[in-house]
């Protein structure tokens, strides 16, 4: 049926109306206008030049040329008219209300104003306001196609949209990378807070949570992190804690003023309003925190961000571009925190005076307790965009609550996550990427092959890399394993953690170790350094342990040294479960090495399948890494760890769905196989649907 000309302009007018609520520039009309069209995944109009197009034309159709698209209000008169009728304009003009289309700049009350705006346009739209059973609640009804039982509500304009499609991944990436965190102070007080994983093994969170701990733990329990989604292994119990490295802070700011001097002002008509809706004192309040950011960045003992994933704090909103910040600032927020004694929660509620918060401070209304110090503010897209702080009232106090204090007014407040990142030394920087121990990247080997489990290895190779003590690495093959355990692929595993040029490897078995000692340790060197000539000379006027000893030994370091300056040199002897060295001179001189290992801290050495520990070998220097049934037992565990470590958890699945597929893998590839057998059916059926979907790495 034809539109009728009278309508149209009804509606025309109607449009011109609600146009002229709006104060804002044309250019963030339309930002503002198209970020609701493509939260709503409108396929006509999809941007707001399209909506002009479409509403001139709808014009045009019915002979009306009332509207002039060159000028601002006319523009947004002719999108609203694109979307069709009333109800589709209460639709867009509800959530363009709450990303403060209609607000004004330095506007002391928003809220009101956007109370207000809302009870014009229904009023413009023709329907009805409604008072809710709560008297302080108002209740907005839009009735759909005029049936009152169908009415659509909108119970408080401090309420918010939000977009389940885009803050869903989020979810799931805040379950894994939200952490409690439990802090005993030096007088024994107890802090608990929040935290976030921005790097491989760095949590950030408030300053005020750790303030008092000692920088150097005298016990590791004295600071304590703990994730609510742990493995597999833990499914129904308690999560575990982690623990944080000995010398555990990277970088902090202190807490700084958390209110300003006079906590209320009196506006012009008498009322009492809090200090933060007036644009002077906040700005004066936050000109003082720019080295007063309230965060501390903890290091891990283990890199636990490499298995759960991270927030990249160079890719928050505001970093390089505080437009970028300004614009997540509108809208809904989601705050992600462990309030009181509670599990992982969150709570949404909105972002305040975006326009005239400081880089340092901003202001929300998502409820928090005390326990949510650190936790995490994601905007309405599910992008990070802060660090919850603390909460303000006008009774000169802070608080980490939003409910009202002593009768007064509150609200929250958080340091924005690219102010923290900005405030960073390089060195700083540098700390935050480290992965603090050894990792195989993507889980895998140099040439792609999957490693599953061996975490103890290289949690132990990690160590002996180190040097500081251990110096001397022995896989011990216990009995019960496999048929093919993956012994030897100890040796890839090895060239992958420590690859050139700084470190050097000399792989022999026991049939390639000489009878000679002296040409045992030529053997060595020539295979370190491929092409060199080298003699040593042989013993005399003593015997040969006493000449190996005292002679030898410190040749053989000397020669290490300048044919191999700077780098470290790993001596592997592999396939000791099935071979023995012969009894002669090359076992003793292997045997007075290993003694006196201690005095070339260029040397490592591993041994590969014994089954009992040499007593030429230093205990003191002994690191030893069992290779026993016990670490094969839980594939599906494993199998679902080396997900994790492939990139599948940063791609906002749940963990259910790593642990359905990695019971897939292990029963596909033969139910209970070895991991030599499972890395081959992963390279043969799964590389490549992996690669497509996680990204080749």
């Amino acid at each position: 049926m034809p539109e009728s000309a009278a309508d149209l302009a009804k509606l025309v007018k109607l449009a011109k109306r609600i146009a002229e609520l709006v104060n804002a520039p044309r250019s963030i009309v339309r930002q503002l206008f198209d970020t609701v069209v493509t939260e709503r995944k409108l396929e006509a109009p999809n941007s707001f030049l399209h909506a002009v197009l479409l509403g001139q034309i709808r014009l045009s159709r019915a002979g009306n040329s009332e509207l002039n698209p060159a000028k601002d209000g006319d523009a947004l008169a002719l999108a609203l008219l694109a979307l069709g009728g009333r109800q589709e304009m209460a639709g867009l003009l509800s959530s363009a209300i709450t990303l403060g289309l209609f607000d004004r700049a330095g506007e002391a009350n928003p809220a009101g104003r956007r109370d207000l705006v809302w009870r014009k346009i229904i009023s413009i739209l023709g329907h009805r306001t409604r008072t809710a059973t709560r008297p302080d609640v108002i209740v907005r009804a839009v009735p759909h196609g005029g049936v009152v039982g169908r009415a659509q509500t909108v119970i408080d304009m401090g309420g918010t949209w939000t977009n389940p499609e885009a803050l869903h991944p989020a979810i799931v990436l805040a379950m894994r990378r939200i952490c409690r965190i439990r802090a005993v102070r030096a007088d024994s007080t107890v802090s608990v807070g929040s935290g976030l994983l921005i790097g491989p093994a760095a949590v950030l969170t408030n300053w005020h949570i750790v303030e008092g701990v000692p920088e150097k733990l005298p016990s590791p329990n004295l600071l304590a992190i703990q994730f609510q989604i742990s493995r597999s292994g833990h499914p129904n119990g308690q999560a575990p804690y982690h623990f944080t490295a000995a010398e555990w802070l990277i970088a902090h700011q202190p807490m700084g003023n958390l209110l300003p001097p006079q906590p209320i002002f009196v506006r012009a008509d008498g009322e009492t309003r809090p200090w933060w809706e007036d644009a002077a004192m906040q700005a004066a309040w936050a000109q003082t925190l720019g080295s007063s950011l309230d965060f501390a960045i903890i290091r891990l003992k283990e890199p636990l961000g490499l298995e759960r994933g991270y927030y990249d704090l160079t890719q928050t909103p505001g970093y390089g571009n505080l437009g970028d910040l300004a614009f997540s600032l509108i809208g809904s927020c989601h705050a992600f925190h462990y309030p009181g004694s509670q599990d992982l929660s969150f709570s949404s509620g909105s972002f305040e005076y975006a326009a005239t918060s400081s880089p340092n401070r901003i202001f929300h209304k998502a409820n928090t307790t005390p326990g949510s110090s650190g936790g995490l503010l994601l905007d309405s897209n599910g992008q990070p965009v802060a660090l919850h702080h603390a909460g303000y009232d006008t009774n000169g106090q802070g608080s980490d609550t939003i409910p009202n204090v002593g009768g007064g007014m509150a609200i929250n407040g958080a340091i924005p996550l690219a102010t923290i990142y900005t405030s960073l030394s390089e060195d700083e920087k540098e700390k935050v990427k480290a992965p603090g121990k050894m990792f195989l990247v993507n889980g895998s080997l140099v040439d792609r092959r999957p490693v599953f489990g061996r975490q103890n290895l290289i949690d132990k190779v990690d160590a002996v890399a180190k040097g500081d003590l251990k110096r001397f690495l022995q896989i011990m093959v216990l009995d019960g394993l496999p048929a093919k355990p993956g012994k030897t692929f100890t040796v890839d595993i090895l060239r992958t953690l420590l690859p050139p040029p700084k470190d050097v490897f000399v792989v022999l078995t026991p049939d390639k170790i000489k009878e000679s000692g002296v040409e045992t340790a030529e053997l060595i060197l020539k295979e370190a350094v491929p092409g060199i000539e080298t003699a040593f000379e042989d013993a005399s006027n003593t015997t040969e342990a006493a000449f190996f000893a005292d002679n030898l030994i410190e040749e053989f370091s000397a020669q290490l040294k300048a044919r191999l300056p700077g780098k470290r040199l790993w001596l592997v002897i592999d396939e000791l479960d099935v071979k023995d060295i012969p009894d002669t001179s090359g076992r003793t001189f292997l045997d007075i090495l290993y003694s006196k290992l201690s005095e070339i801290p260029e040397l490592r050495i591993v041994l590969i399948g014994l089954k009992s520990v040499l007593a030429s070998v230093p205990t003191a220097q002994l690191e030893l890494c069992p290779l026993g049934p016990d670490e094969f037992r839980d594939l599906a565990n494993i199998v679902e760890r080396w997900l994790d470590q492939k990139g599948l958890g940063n791609k906002g699945i749940h963990p259910q769905v790593g642990m359905l597929l990695a019971k897939f893998m292990t029963s596909a590839a033969g139910g209970t196989p070895t991991l030599e057998e499972l890395s081959n059916f992963v390279r043969k059926h799964l590389d490549g649907p992996l690669d497509d979907f996680l990204g080749r790495v």
